[in-house]
């Protein structure tokens, strides 16, 4: 791994940690929300977003419209 992709980790590793304590964690990672994709699949698979909830580190996927804001225009 190169030194630009090392120079966020700790800061990763701290939003993983304190993740499941806090209603929301500023972070630069990829974002797990459930998409209208993810809520189609999840219709038919309930199954799929426990597994997905479990693996989330704040214990639950986001709400697209409630926890990720939207971008700059």
């Amino acid at each position: 791994m190169d030194h630009l992709a090392c120079a966020g980790q700790p800061r990763v590793t701290a939003a993983r940690s304190t993740a499941s304590r806090l209603n929301g964690v500023n972070a630069h990672i990829g974002s797990a929300a459930k998409s209208q994709a993810f809520l189609a699949v999840t219709a038919q698979h309930p199954e799929i977003a426990a597994i997905a909830d479990a693996a989330n580190p704040m214990g639950r996927m986001g709400d697209p419209d409630g926890d990720i804001a939207p971008a700059p225009a």
